[in-house]
């Protein structure tokens, strides 16, 4: 009797070992902070450029307040494509984001930073040729590649990428 307790002792020893070791385990192509000890910022300024009544380009202006941010990234594969994780921030009352996300040392990081929002601005209508304010659907993408370690700072600025409301304004 004392013999098979000591198997069944000993059998449950090592299966509390080998769970042990699985709950460790982490998923070696998780870019996520906690499993890789390098890190890249990501870190930026979101910003619109809405049009006047005679189609120019006005200074670039802070977005709302908890505008959403996404974060495309990921490592290239030898064939220079990427798959892309998304991560999303949030800006803050200046239009500024940030954030880390982990890097395999020695690798650098494809970072597609873009963001989009429904607001007004002025669109031309294709047969008046007159301008009226409708809404908008602004758009923004930038990309960039970062080392492992480094910062990289975004200027996203959004601009009119489609008008809606009404059928003859021309498009952006």
């Amino acid at each position: 009797m004392i013999i098979v307790m000591k198997r069944i002792v000993s059998i449950i020893s090592a299966a509390a070992v080998l769970f042990s070791f699985q709950s460790c385990e982490v998923e070696p192509t998780s870019l996520s902070g906690d499993s890789l000890p390098v890190k890249v910022t990501v870190a930026g300024h979101c910003r619109y450029v809405a049009k006047d009544k005679s189609g120019t380009s006005l200074d670039p202006e802070i977005v709302t307040v908890g505008t959403p941010v996404e974060i495309l990234y990921g490592v290239p594969g030898a064939d220079s494509k990427v798959e892309y994780a998304v991560k999303t921030v949030k800006v803050n009352n200046e239009g500024y984001f940030e954030t880390e996300i982990g890097c395999p040392v020695g690798k650098s990081l494809s970072v597609k930073v873009q963001a989009s929002f429904k607001g007004e601005c002025y669109a031309k209508d294709s047969h008046k040729g007159t301008y009226s304010m409708v809404e908008t659907i602004f758009f923004g993408t930038v990309t960039e590649s970062l080392p492992a370690g480094d910062a990289g700072y975004f200027d996203l600025k959004l601009y009119p990428h489609a008008y809606l409301e009404q059928e003859d304004l021309v498009q952006p």
